[in-house]
Formats: structure tokens, C-alpha cells, sequence
């Protein structure tokens, strides 16, 4: 974002320059005009980079301002103020963070195993022997703040998850393969065998770390999101084993 606005500064000083100089307003015979019409643009150049990047950062640690905030992040504390009143969260883990945080899953629209997931399944549901899948995210990275990752079971997408939140969802008891994806990006498979009447649970997150960055967009697509069982050490670099 900030790149972006010094570029448009920058086409801004270019076109100024050209219109001035064309004009002949500025020129070889006029020195003094010509560099303070060169000191003011770069004065507004750095006065809107910086406005920028503070803007930037505000939004990310303070969630502030509130209007550029998306609305359903709105109430949430920033990153920063997350971390100083909940020490904790720093964790990598989250996950007595992740727990206390109430269920704000989206389902997919259509997905009958998803339109159970918000707690509407009545006693016959779990009277025919369904099992629930419990998914938590990681609430302390500041990677993907804004942008939901999407539950895969059985490779059919049944509900979103934002940081923070938590997403349940009823299963016919066996085997299932879970994963996240987001964009081109997605976390390891996992396997989970579900049994009537019983929660499992699960964790994920966007990988942390030096093995975090670049390199997880391009060769290492597969490993960008975490996902492991309740209690588990986050893995921060290099493949996921379970």
C-alpha cells in the first residue's frame, strides 16, 4: 500500500514537472521556482508515505481508525492491545486464547453438512450418531488479520473461519481428511477419524517464523497454513508431520 502510494506521488511530481516545464513556468531561467516547486512536492510525497504507513500500522495494531476497519473487526481489539492485556497470546499455540473466543465460523451457503455447524442440529441429529469437528484459529498472528481461511473436509469446502474464531461442524462417524486453504495457499491434510457422539478438535493458523515468508507463496504453497490437534506444538518451519 505504501509503495503504491509513493508511485502515484511520484507520477504526481513527473506530470507536475512536465506541465510546468512545457508551460515554461519553470526552466533554465528559473532556478529559485523550480526548486521550490521541488521541495514542495517532495514535502506532500513524504508527508503522504508517512501518513500512509502510520495509517497502515494503526489499522493493524489498534484497529483504528474504525471506518477503514472491516465492520465485523470493528469491536475486536488491535494486535498490540490484544497482546498486552492477554500475555499469553503470544504463544504460537493460542489455544486457551483460541477456546475463549465464541463461535464466529461462516458457513458455506449450501453445504448440508455446514448448515449444522452453527448449533441448529436437534436431538435426532445426534441420536443418529453424528460426531462434531471443532476447528480454532490461531487468534495472535497478524498474517491474514482481515481474511478468512476456508474448512475443507472431504475436499468440499463446508465453512470460513476467521482469526480467532472457532467453526463446529456434525460428521457421519469415520474417517475424514481436513484442510485449510486460502487463495492458491493451504495447510498440510489431515486425517481425522470421528466417533458418535464425541468432539474433536482441531487448531490452525498461518505459519510463523523465517520459514514464514516468500518461500511459502511459491515451492511451499502446500505448508502456508498450520493444522494440527488440540494441544500440539505449532509447527514454524519446514514440513508438517503428524
Amino acid at each position: 500500500m505504501v509503495f503504491g502510494v509513493a508511485c502515484c506521488f511520484l507520477g504526481a511530481v513527473i506530470g507536475v514537472g512536465g506541465f510546468l516545464d512545457a508551460a515554461g513556468v519553470i526552466g533554465p531561467g528559473s532556478p529559485p521556482l523550480r526548486s521550490t516547486a521541488l521541495a514542495v512536492v517532495l514535502l506532500v510525497l513524504i508527508v503522504g508515505v508517512t501518513v500512509t504507513t502510520w495509517t497502515a500500522l494503526a489499522i493493524v495494531w489498534f484497529n483504528r481508525p474504525r471506518f477503514l476497519v472491516p465492520p465485523h473487526l470493528r469491536d475486536e481489539p488491535g494486535t498490540l492491545s490484544n497482546r498486552r492485556r492477554n500475555p499469553s497470546a503470544r504463544q504460537d499455540a493460542g489455544g486457551a486464547a483460541a477456546d475463549r473466543t465464541p463461535l464466529r465460523g461462516r458457513p458455506v451457503a449450501g453445504s448440508t453438512t455446514a448448515s449444522r455447524a452453527a448449533g441448529s442440529g436437534d436431538v435426532n441429529d445426534r441420536a443418529s450418531g453424528a460426531g462434531t469437528l471443532r476447528v480454532t484459529r490461531d487468534p495472535t498472528p497478524v498474517r491474514d488479520k482481515f481474511r478468512a481461511y476456508t474448512l475443507l473436509v472431504d475436499d468440499s469446502p463446508v465453512a470460513t473461519i476467521r482469526r480467532g474464531a472457532s467453526v463446529s461442524v456434525e460428521l457421519a462417524p469415520g474417517p475424514h481428511t481436513v484442510r485449510l486453504k486460502i487463495d492458491w495457499c493451504a495447510s498440510p491434510e489431515a486425517v481425522v477419524t470421528v466417533a458418535a457422539g464425541t468432539e474433536h478438535r482441531l487448531e490452525c493458523g498461518p505459519r510463523t517464523g523465517a520459514a514464514g515468508h516468500a518461500s511459502l507463496i511459491t515451492a511451499e504453497r502446500d505448508t502456508y497454513l498450520w493444522l494440527r490437534p488440540a494441544g500440539d506444538q505449532v509447527p514454524s518451519g519446514g514440513s508438517f508431520e503428524r
